[in-house]
């Protein structure tokens, strides 16, 4: 009953985008089936070709575990200040989680290059222009949120830091993992803290929200194909 290359807002809101009247203080489970939701066809076919892409080489470099482990703390960094930022938006999307790979990928391929060249790493040269020119487009196409992917390239990049060495044949998988959650613990606790600087949302607004919407809802015609 979902336009598919087209969902309102109302759709959105309802199959769990990030809404600040909502997510704040009451529906904290928006901040991570935001990071899955995309509007529309388009959207998702453009994140997961992103996705297919980085992600290989990113599960390549750090195992499994690990990357999944980052993907959902990017994700959930780029919701978070996405929130902050933006309360009254409605967000969706996987943007901010394929930025933190390539932020995390960037930076730690990057560090392990410097420590030891023999490694053979791949050239993170790519994965530096494509942070930057989409940044760029972010800023300067009013429809896309690009405080999202800063949030998640800025915890990625952390993540890379904490953690430069690749996974590899002998490593210590438990010292991966316990730098990663360390780092996804410190940069969810920050966005935590950025949104405690935002003001909190009232019982009585959470209500006015909803009924608004359900009265949207009635007005829009029984006929519309958008409609279940």
């Amino acid at each position: 009953g979902v336009p598919v290359l087209d969902p309102t807002s109302l759709d959105l809101i309802h199959w769990g985008a990030s809404f600040g009247p909502l997510t704040i203080g009451f529906e904290w489970w928006r901040l991570l089936t935001s990071t899955f939701l995309h509007v529309g066809l388009l959207h998702i076919a453009l994140n997961m070709w992103c996705l297919l892409s980085l992600g290989l080489l990113s599960e390549s470099y750090f195992g499994s575990a690990s990357f999944v482990l980052g993907y959902l703390i990017c994700g959930l960094a780029g919701a978070l200040l996405s929130l902050a930022l933006h309360p009254n938006r409605v967000g969706a999307g996987a943007s901010g989680a394929i930025f933190g790979v390539a932020g995390r990928t960037y930076v730690a391929t990057l560090m392990a290059r410097r420590r030891n060249p023999s490694l053979g790493i791949a050239a993170p040269r790519q994965l530096g222009s494509f942070l930057i020119i989409n940044l760029v487009l972010g800023q300067t196409i009013p429809i896309i949120d690009n405080s999202a992917h800063v949030g998640g390239m800025l915890a990625g990049a952390l993540i890379g830091l904490a953690d430069p060495m690749p996974a590899r044949p002998g490593a210590d998988r438990r010292r991966h993992l316990a730098a990663l959650g360390t780092v996804g613990a410190l940069a969810i606790a920050a966005g935590a803290f950025a949104l405690g600087l935002t003001r909190a949302v009232s019982v009585d607004e959470r209500q006015q929200v909803l009924e608004q919407i359900q009265q949207e809802e009635r007005m829009v015609p029984s006929t519309d194909p958008r409609r279940p």
